[in-house]
């Protein structure tokens, strides 16, 4: 059964480019496709993938996720807190997670999302990463195996035969 149900917000996190927007498509109650796009420290970030919607009449929907895009960034500064533009950088691939959709807002239309996400990393970001930590470099916080996403999302319907 179509459901022609689409979000548009803000948040921090992967699925919203670091920090930025995201808008998302249901094409049925179970199946979420989604775009982000913000700003990850240094450039620039996006990502695209796909949800599933668990106990979707419930006003805490679990969802499990799989996308491409931006996660993990290196971001350098020198001592004189000037990026290192040559040595920092935004590197993409694939993740999945698991997270839920907390309802809310007249008929549960809007809804904030959190996240778990499991990135997996490129080897050239995990190569530069430790040739960089190898030369002297310290990172703080150190490379997280996982990472977390929030966001507030505003319900808008494209269904023409809501009731």
């Amino acid at each position: 059964e179509p459901n022609n149900q689409a979000y548009f917000g803000f948040g921090i996190g992967q699925d919203y480019g670091a920090i930025g927007i995201r808008a998302e498509y249901l094409p049925s109650k179970y199946v979420g496709l989604f775009g982000g796009f913000g700003f990850a420290l240094i450039d620039p970030a996006f990502n695209a993938g796909l949800s599933a919607k668990l106990l979707t009449d419930k006003k805490i929907c679990p969802t499990i996720t799989a996308m491409y895009g931006y996660n993990a960034v290196i971001y350098l500064k020198n001592v004189y807190g000037s990026i290192i533009a040559e040595k920092s950088k935004v590197y993409y691939g694939a993740t999945v997670g698991a997270g839920a959709d907390l309802k809310f807002g007249r008929s549960n239309r809007n809804k904030l999302s959190l996240s778990v996400f499991l990135p997996f990393r490129n080897s050239e970001f995990h190569k530069n990463y430790n040739d960089l930590k190898d030369a002297g470099f310290e990172f703080n916080p150190e490379i997280m195996p996982v990472t977390f996403s929030i966001g507030l999302n505003f319900g808008v319907s494209t269904n023409t035969n809501r009731k």
